[in-house]
């Protein structure tokens, strides 16, 4: 929205100020806290605080999985495309980012009904 906006106001320089606004913070953040990560994981204080937040993650991510399936998945083809893309991404351990384009285009070329 805020680059719309931006793009709307100051056009194209508008656009990519307001994007890099939006995501230079987080990604300045996320190579810091990377940074450290890589220097500190051999720590055991690092390793237990890991062995409680991993099971809770996980956990977190079911559990929104399941309360969006409830309201995506209606058809047997939805069923078929989030099994195989499971599978895909235990068995051959494919990025997400190219499970999701999967997804996208499947909805696109409506596959799903």
């Amino acid at each position: 929205m805020a680059t719309f906006a931006c793009y709307r106001m100051l056009g194209i320089t508008g656009a990519v100020i307001a994007t890099a606004a939006l995501f230079l913070p987080a990604a300045v953040l996320m190579f810091i806290l990377c940074h450290q990560y890589e220097r500190l994981k051999s720590g055991t204080k690092v390793q237990d605080f890991l062995a409680g937040v991993v099971p809770a993650v996980i956990g977190m991510i079911l559990s929104a999985a399941v309360l969006l399936s409830k309201d995506t998945l209606h058809s047997w083809q939805a069923y078929v495309l989030s099994a195989f893309s499971l599978l895909v991404l235990i068995r051959w351990r494919m990025h997400p980012v190219f499970v999701l384009a999967l997804g996208a285009l499947a909805g696109a070329t409506s596959v799903l009904r």
